[in-house]
């Protein structure tokens, strides 16, 4: 499959994903909710991250590291806080590896905070 291909293809998955997420996080908290959001972001963010690296492709630029792509994408204006989106990345990392309610209230307030940057970084990636 070609990059274009692959970033369509992706792409769909990843508004499926972010409306997932934006559901989740419209809803009242609760612990079920929470650990919902927190796994919503989990999967987003690794689409978002994968568009991403199809996108810079079709722009003719390879990178294989979620990090790498944040970067090229803000070197590029895709997005305009490449700090925000490594963050970003950071708490997708921890979020995986949470094993106390005050760790995971921290990155459930990030989420909920923070998580209308990717959709946003996302619609400026136009091919």
């Amino acid at each position: 499959m070609e990059p274009t291909q692959k970033f369509n293809y992706k792409a769909k998955q990843l508004e499926k994903a972010y409306k997932r997420l934006e559901d989740a996080v419209s809803q009242e908290r609760n612990e079920f909710v929470q650990d919902s959001v927190i796994q919503r972001y989990e999967f987003t963010f690794e689409l978002f991250w994968k568009v991403g690296k199809f996108y810079l492709e079709i722009q003719g630029i390879q990178v294989n590291s979620p990090r790498a792509v944040m970067k090229s994408l803000y070197e590029i204006g895709v997005i305009d806080d490449v700090d925000l989106f490594l963050d970003m990345m950071e708490v997708r990392n921890l979020s995986s590896h949470i094993y106390d309610e005050e760790k995971s209230n921290e990155i459930y307030d990030f989420i909920t905070k923070n998580y209308q940057h990717l959709y946003n970084a996302y619609k400026n990636m136009e091919i």
